[in-house]
C-alpha cells in the first residue's frame, strides 16, 4: 500500500521528534554523508527500530498510509569532531519507496544544535530542508536526546527546544525505572523520561510530547521512543544494534 496523504499532524509529529524516523538527504533524495578520514572511519552507532502508529488519530491515519515500519537512528562523530545524528523512517507497506528523515549536527561539548535537516520522498516526489541555527547554544530534539544520553537527569530539568526557527519552553521529567522485554526476549532495565511543553507568558507552547526509555547502563541507548501529538502517537521499539553504519539501509 503506497502512502496516499501526509496529514499535517503526522508530519509535525515527525518533525517534533526528529529522532527516529531517518540517513542521508537534505535537498532532494540525496544528502550529506559522513566522510571518513583515510583508513579511519569514525565511530558510528546504528540503532534499528520498528515503529507503529497508535491512538485514535494514528489508527485513522493507518487507513490511508502505512501504520508500521522500520526506523534507523544513526549517531556518530564526523571527521571535524562534531556529532551527526539522523533518523530514517521507512515501511515495507510502501510500494514507492517513501521515507522520512530528520537529522542534526551537534556540538559534543555544549550539546547545542549547529544545524538541522529533514527530507522525504512521497509518491515519486522528493523534498528537503536544511535549517541553520541562527543563535548559538540552542538545542533541537536530536540534541536533547543526545544530551540526556550523556548525562541523564535525576530531577525535573527546564529546557528550551529549537524547532524550525522557533523556541519552545519544555521540561524534562525523569520517571520510573522498570524492565522492558525486547523482541529478542531480553529484559533491559530502563528509566523513563518525558519531554513536555510548559506554558509561559509570551512563549510558544510545544504541543508535542516525547517519551524516552533509556537503558540504565553506560550507553543509555533509547530502547523505546514515543512521540505523542494530539490524538496520535508514534512508538519506536529497539530491535537491534548494527556495528557498522554501512549495514544500515538507506533508501536515498
Amino acid at each position: 500500500m503506497a502512502m496516499r496523504t501526509l496529514p499535517h499532524w503526522f508530519t509535525r509529529s515527525l518533525a517534533v521528534a526528529g529522532w527516529m524516523l531517518v540517513s542521508a538527504a537534505v535537498a532532494g533524495a540525496d544528502g550529506p554523508t559522513v566522510a571518513a578520514p583515510s583508513g579511519q572511519p569514525p565511530a558510528v552507532e546504528v540503532l534499528q527500530y520498528t515503529w507503529r502508529l497508535g491512538g485514535f488519530g494514528g489508527r485513522l491515519a493507518a487507513i490511508f498510509l502505512p501504520g508500521k515500519g522500520n526506523g534507523t537512528l544513526t549517531t556518530g562523530l564526523e571527521p571535524d569532531g562534531k556529532v551527526r545524528s539522523e533518523l530514517l523512517i521507512t515501511s515495507p507497506d510502501s510500494d514507492e519507496g517513501e521515507f522520512w528523515r530528520y537529522g542534526a549536527e551537534i556540538d559534543p561539548t555544549t550539546h547545542a544544535t549547529l544545524h538541522a535537516w529533514s527530507s522525504y520522498r512521497f509518491r515519486g516526489r522528493s523534498n528537503g530542508k536544511d535549517l541553520p541555527v541562527a543563535s548559538a547554544g540552542l538545542v533541537d530534539v536530536s540534541a536533547a536526546i543526545y544530551m540526556l544520553r550523556q548525562a541523564p537527569p535525576r530531577e525535573a530539568m527546564p529546557l528550551q527546544i529549537w524547532s524550525e526557527g522557533h523556541l519552545y519552553p519544555v521540561r524534562v521529567v525523569p520517571g520510573i525505572r522498570e524492565r522492558i522485554r525486547r523482541t529478542t526476549g531480553e529484559e533491559v532495565l530502563v528509566r523513563r523520561y518525558t519531554i513536555e511543553g510548559v506554558e509561559e507568558v509570551g512563549a510558544r507552547f510545544w504541543k508535542g510530547r516525547l517519551e524516552l526509555a533509556l537503558a540504565e547502563d553506560g550507553t543509555h541507548a533509547p530502547i523505546e521512543i514515543v512521540i505523542r501529538v494530539s490524538l496520535a502517537s508514534l512508538r519506536l521499539r529497539l530491535v537491534d544494534t548494527v556495528p557498522d553504519a554501512a549495514d544500515a539501509a538507506d533508501p536515498g
